[in-house]
Parts: structure tokens; C-alpha cells; sequence
């Protein structure tokens, strides 16, 4: 017993072996630690959007909003509550890396194009990726804020041609 302890405490001490001992571990957690996945799918998540006046910030009650993918019609239109705002779940193309050390996601908006209307107020027509360039909109496991939506008020112009008055 004495003689097997005395090896074991000798091939310890000697420098060679403490070099091959650490080239061995590192070389079997090197791919551990650096592998990296890439993937990509789909996901449900939540949206919320507040329809305000541009001017005023009062919600806006009984606006349209519809989420279409671009040159498509409308899946279904949305009515703001009370508050000006809506709720809903939508599936996104999402894509990303995952390792021991990081993990990113990217959620692909791009295709889908906001329509928002209101009695009163002037259209407004944006693509989606626009509105949810935070990184709350992307992050694994975070909900993504609301998005606010402004309207500008819709202006009607009255011409009015005075009358010519001729006296003689």
C-alpha cells in the first residue's frame, strides 16, 4: 500500500505529468465548452399595442388594428378596448445560438406589416420590425413591452370660394 501511495505522489509531483493531466482535461471540456448549437423554429408570443392621439396621448377607443404579412389581406382586424389598447398571440419565425456560455434568440418580424385606423385620425401603414427593434422584443424568455402607437389627427380642408358681388 505504501508503494502504490508513493507512485501516485511522485507522478503527481513530476511537471510532466501535471502538463499531461491538464492537456487531457482541457482537450475532453474544450468541445463541451465551446459546441455550439444553432437553431431555428417558431414561437407564439404575446403582443400588446396602445393606440394614443398623436397630440393629446389620450388611448384611443375602437381603433383598427390588423397584422398582415406584406402584400396579403389581413388575417383578422383588432379593436382597441377602452384604453386604446389590444392584445393578442402571434406566431414568429425565430432563429438563434445556445452554448454552455450564451444563448441569443432573434424573432424575424420583418414580413408582417401593421394597419391601424380610427375615426378621425389619418391611416398609419408600417412593417412590424420597425416597432420592435428593443432587444426585449428578441431576448429568450422576456415578454415584449407594448408598442405605442401614435395617430395624427385627420384634417379636413373646406374650401370656401367667396362670392363676387357686382354692383352697376
Amino acid at each position: 500500500m505504501d508503494q502504490r501511495l508513493s507512485i501516485t505522489q511522485g507522478l503527481l509531483r513530476s511537471p510532466p505529468a501535471w502538463a499531461l493531466l491538464i492537456l487531457l482535461v482541457g482537450i475532453t471540456l474544450f468541445p463541451v465548452c465551446c459546441a455550439e448549437m444553432v437553431w431555428s423554429g417558431s414561437e407564439t408570443l404575446p403582443l400588446v399595442f396602445v393606440v394614443i392621439d398623436g397630440t393629446t396621448h389620450n388611448p384611443i377607443a375602437g381603433a383598427r388594428v390588423q397584422l398582415n404579412k406584406y402584400e396579403t389581406p389581413p388575417e383578422r382586424t383588432y379593436v382597441t378596448d377602452q384604453n386604446g389598447t389590444i392584445r393578442f398571440t402571434q406566431r414568429f419565425q425565430v432563429a438563434g445560438r445556445s452554448s454552455l456560455f450564451r444563448e441569443t434568440r432573434g424573432v424575424h418580424y420583418g414580413i408582417w406589416e401593421l394597419n391601424v385606423e380610427a375615426d378621425g385620425y389619418e391611416s398609419l401603414k408600417v412593417p412590424l420590425n420597425t416597432l420592435t427593434e428593443d432587444h426585449r422584443f428578441h431576448d429568450h424568455g422576456s415578454t415584449p413591452p407594448p408598442i405605442l402607437i401614435r395617430l395624427a389627427k385627420q384634417f379636413c380642408f373646406i374650401y370656401h370660394r367667396p362670392h363676387k358681388i357686382i354692383i352697376s
